[in-house]
């Protein structure tokens, strides 16, 4: 580490900004029951090594509770900060099952600027499907904004441009459960991702629980070139979807990580010129977070699906594996696209269960053939952790960091990075 900058508050988000980097913070612990107040942003200066300028951007009005979500382009430049604010009330209120409803539904949809000495700019995006479950957002190569969010029996995609005018409207029928006044409680896992080698068009996978009250994961596509949307079929996450995986990989032996298959999430997408791959995988945790009940994460199977840029499926591929931490809660599976391959690490247990291993799979995506080895931390030590979402992708090599926690009065933490060729 050649040098470090605090950040006086809770990080919300970054993204490089005028040769520099930005970061939002706000003072106030997000997750607390109170709604943020204030949103800061930092300019650090990569030349000077230390905080340029640190200004005010948002300011609460009232005590609905926002969500602020920093939305860079798709070349990682910081391109807006999205304040969304729901009909949800901070404080002892929210706790409320009728308060939790509202915290998809959102009110009010506002877009913020910077200039370079951090002035702002804010725009409220016009004529925005308002009272939807919001699903997601994401910028373009032109300054543009999209806004997904389901509405009735229906998800809907929304473009607008810098100045937050409606350019474009896409929708294809999906229906979440509804709510009722004995389960009011909508849940929406999302992932959303701008297209940016074909452009104008947007990926989005979600996990969600539909009118028949199933657990269903399902991936759309929004073409605004064409105008036109798309979508997978429903796929139920039970065991009759197990056995088809086993079925689909020619297994005897049953998979062994895949128990939980209801708590299968999407984590990541990625597009080539002519396919769309989703990556997904099982994610829980147990324990309440007391010292007598510690919290401990599991990251269990994954799936890859792989499908045309229409979303008619090519193939799949099953990762049988098992990762269980208390220390580490983040996703443990990253992939990269380099030279028609796919580029997958996994963190992994190893033989003994402090011992953990980074695995690295390459996908022929022609062929599906699989190339498979353990990445070695070089000087030994079996109880380093690697964050597969850390990998930095460089056009040569990537970096790949380990890390280690150690207990003695308190727990510290040392991470070690090492470049590994493709």
């Amino acid at each position: 580490m050649n040098w470090q900058v605090a950040v006086p508050g809770f990080p919300l988000g970054m993204g490089r900004f005028k040769n520099n980097v930005v970061v939002f913070y706000t003072p106030e612990n997000p997750e607390k029951l109170g709604s943020i107040k204030e949103v800061h942003a930092v300019m650090i200066g990569i030349k000077e090594k230390k905080v340029l300028v640190d200004k005010l951007v948002y300011a609460n009005p009232n005590k609905n509770v926002i969500e602020p979500i920093v939305i860079d382009d798709p070349a990682g430049n910081f391109n807006y900060l999205l304040i969304r604010t729901s009909d949800q009330r901070g404080g002892l209120a929210s706790i409320a099952l009728k308060a939790q409803s509202k915290m998809h539904e959102f009110t009010q949809l506002s877009i913020i600027s910077l200039e370079s000495n951090l002035e702002t700019h804010i725009k409220d995006l016009k004529d925005i499907a308002l009272e939807t479950f919001f699903a997601g957002a994401c910028a373009g190569n032109n300054n543009e904004v999209y806004v997904s969010s389901f509405s009735k029996d229906q998800l809907i995609t929304e473009k607008f441009d810098e100045d937050g005018n409606l350019k474009g409207k896409l929708a294809v029928d999906a229906s979440i459960r509804r709510k009722s006044a004995m389960d009011p409680i909508i849940e929406i896992f999302p992932v959303i991702k701008y297209d940016s080698m074909q452009g104008n068009c947007i990926d989005l996978a979600v996990k969600y629980r539909n009118d028949h009250k199933d657990d269903v994961m399902r991936s759309f596509r929004f073409n605004f070139n064409d105008q036109k949307a798309y979508s997978t079929e429903e796929t139920t996450l039970d065991k009759d979807y197990v056995k088809q995986l086993e079925k689909t990989e020619g297994k005897k032996n049953k998979l062994s990580n895949f128990k939980s298959i209801d708590e299968l999430y999407p984590v990541q997408i990625l597009e080539t010129n002519d396919k769309v791959i989703v990556l997904k995988e099982i994610q829980y945790k147990t324990g309440s977070g007391s010292s007598d009940d510690p919290e401990k994460f599991y990251r269990e199977g994954n799936i890859i699906s792989i499908y045309t840029r229409d979303l008619h499926q090519v193939s799949e591929v099953i990762i049988d594996k098992f990762m269980g931490t208390y220390i580490m809660g983040a996703t443990s599976i990253c992939s990269h696209i380099k030279n028609g391959k796919l580029y997958i690490i996994t963190c992994e247990h190893g033989r003994r269960a402090d011992n953990y291993k980074a695995v690295l799979s390459i996908i022929n995506m022609d062929d599906g053939a699989i190339e498979t080895r353990t990445l070695d931390k070089e000087d030994a030590g079996k109880g380093w952790i690697t964050d597969p979402t850390t990998i930095l992708w460089f056009s040569n090599n990537f970096i790949i960091a380990f890390t280690e926690g150690k207990a003695f009065i308190r727990l510290k933490f040392e991470t070690d990075l090492q470049s590994e060729n493709y």
